[in-house]
């Protein structure tokens, strides 16, 4: 599967599911739309076609996506845990601050 994008939640289920995902750059896909002519619109449909058609003739020179690993995925877990933690002491703070400003 191409897709324009090589990280977030829809990559992550495409490659548990194992399904091979090629990432493409919007830039570079960019660059390859005069292969298919001038287009009056974008439209999803058009940019699926171009897409598959990318895919299926220069497929072999683009990377695949490899699934995360499971040391990794529990590393992000980590690491999105702290930010929470830090985002609510900082409320945390703030609240009390406005508290005591009340007082």
């Amino acid at each position: 599967m191409a897709i324009e994008s090589d990280r977030g939640l829809v990559v992550d289920r495409l490659l548990a599911a194992g399904h091979p995902v090629v990432p493409v750059h919007p830039n570079a896909f960019h660059a390859m739309c005069p292969r298919w002519g001038a287009s009056k619109a974008k439209t999803y449909a058009g940019d699926s076609l171009k897409l598959a058609d990318y895919l299926r003739t220069d497929g072999r020179f683009l990377p695949r996506l490899e699934p995360t690993g499971q040391a990794t995925m529990d590393l992000q877990a980590l690491s999105r845990q702290r930010t929470d933690h830090i985002a609510a002491r900082i409320a945390a703070v703030n609240q009390l601050a406005a508290v005591l400003d009340m007082h």
